[in-house]
């Protein structure tokens, strides 16, 4: 069972993310999720560390979208060299 629902912000780059942070009951552990990036998913021992390893998480979602925008720029770059 998962008690303790407490909505967080965490800033990054001029970014505000909603987090939501619970504690499950028997193992005492803490689960973060972001609310706008349900990607980016952690858990600690610690609300601290939990909100730690999603920052982590956060980054590394956020990087892969900026790999994929590059990729899909470079694709439509491709395309249109192509059709002219």
């Amino acid at each position: 069972m998962l008690l303790n629902v407490l909505p967080q912000l965490i800033r990054m780059v001029q970014r505000t993310f909603t987090v939501r942070l619970r504690r499950d009951e028997e193992s005492g552990y803490y689960a973060a999720r972001c609310v706008e990036l349900p990607e980016a998913i952690s858990q600690g021992k610690t609300e601290e560390e939990a909100l730690t390893n999603l920052r982590e998480a956060l980054e590394l979602v956020l990087e892969e979208y900026e790999m994929i925008g590059q990729r899909s720029s470079e694709y439509h770059a491709s395309r249109s060299q192509h059709n002219t």
